[in-house]
């Protein structure tokens, strides 16, 4: 996430993810081995290059072998993880390919490994058109790959990868500016994952239908209920008549801090008016959130949820922050309140900034000049 969700590379122009048989591979970590002589060196080049020639069968297992090899291999130079990142997306799409037209079991991992190559490669070519201008890609492509993708979900019980190929997908839409196709595909492919018998990748579908909800809130009421920092129950339908911003944070959220002034200016300025802060934490340790909150001095109400909290799953948070300012009548304005937009936003919704109390500290002042005056 924002958070510190691990991502791998979907498509580089657009830095996302993808399950990890796509990759990009960098060297090993740890100990530098001396760099060989340039003839050593030529050698162990030589010997990469054979390891991407396909093998000449017809039995699918072979293929799949071939597969396993290249993904278990890890460079040891840099030349060999540029000739890796060079040349394995094709060398694996061409043992999927393979794989796909001999094996006869549609249901072995082989099989649904070479089905999901293939599904991330078509998705790495139509995402990089659709990155490289506004109509290049027709949505109707994008909703069939959706589908291809919730096929592939479909062939066996879906683990992190399949998760990671679901979310992906979505954000690539969505940071392109296709945000109705990411909804439907959040909401498409959540379905599958939300079925896996492992709880915890079934934790991942719930989220990934609570980022289909999320991007469908605009206009419509918000529900949040919970507990604060202090154990007390909340329910935001207590703030109803005032304007609320929903803040999911934490701590150690760099640009969470960072946004914190700006809405500590904006609700000095705006609670009088009727402005009301709900701060959401990620907050693994309780203990650090209660001590930031008395430091910093935060007065507006806090709720303690965490990464994989009810709240955050329930409206798909993976970034953070993710802010959500609300209406009067407890509807989502937009999600789009930092910065100087927040101010903005309040203004059209509070009216405009009340200064009487910038006259109100002169007023004493004048009073003062005419008793001395008196006197």
């Amino acid at each position: 996430m924002r958070l510190t969700l691990s991502q791998l590379t979907f498509a580089a122009a657009l830095g996302l993810a993808v399950a990890s048989w796509a990759i990009a591979v960098e060297p090993k970590k740890g100990k530098e081995k001396p760099k060989p002589a340039a003839t050593e060196e030529e050698d162990s080049l030589a010997e990469l290059e054979k390891m991407f020639v396909l093998p000449d069968s017809d039995q699918a297992d072979d293929y799949v072998k071939f597969v396993d090899r290249i993904m278990k291999f890890r460079p040891n130079t840099d030349e060999e993880a540029q000739m890796l990142n060079r040349k394995k997306p094709l060398a694996l799409r061409k043992a999927a390919e393979k794989i796909i037209k001999l094996e006869k079991d549609t249901k072995s991992d082989g099989y649904r490994r070479a089905n999901g190559i293939l599904v991330i490669a078509e998705a790495n070519e139509l995402i990089q058109k659709l990155a490289q201008t506004d109509d290049g890609v027709p949505d109707e492509k994008l909703t069939a790959l959706v589908d291809k993708v919730a096929k592939h979900l479909s062939l066996g019980e879906p683990g992190q990868e399949e998760f990671e190929l679901a979310r992906d997908l979505g954000m690539a839409f969505e940071q392109l500016g296709k945000p109705e196709l990411a909804r439907q595909a959040f909401e498409s492919l959540s379905k599958p994952i939300l079925a896996a018998k492992d709880p915890a990748i079934a934790k991942e579908g719930s989220r990934l239908a609570g980022m289909a909800l999320r991007m469908g809130l605009k206009g419509k009421q918000v529900d949040i209920k919970g507990k604060t920092v202090d154990g007390k129950e909340f329910d935001i339908a207590s703030l109803k008549g005032k304007v609320v911003l929903v803040d999911f944070w934490a701590t150690w959220c760099g640009p969470c801090r960072a946004e914190h002034p700006n809405i500590q200016k904006n609700y000095e300025t705006y609670k009088e008016k009727g402005f009301e802060v709900v701060g959401i934490s990620l907050d693994g340790d309780k203990d650090a959130l209660k001590e930031y909150l008395e430091n910093e001095h935060v007065k507006w109400v806090s709720l303690h949820d965490g990464a994989d909290g009810d709240l955050a799953v329930k409206f798909g948070i993976i970034g953070i922050p993710t802010m959500m300012l609300l209406d009067k009548e407890g509807k989502l304005v937009t999600m789009s309140a930092r910065g100087p937009e927040l101010g903005k936003q309040l203004a059209a919704l509070l009216g405009p900034a009340d200064e009487k109390k910038d006259d109100a500290k002169e007023e004493p002042k004048k009073e003062e000049k005419t008793e001395e005056g008196a006197k």
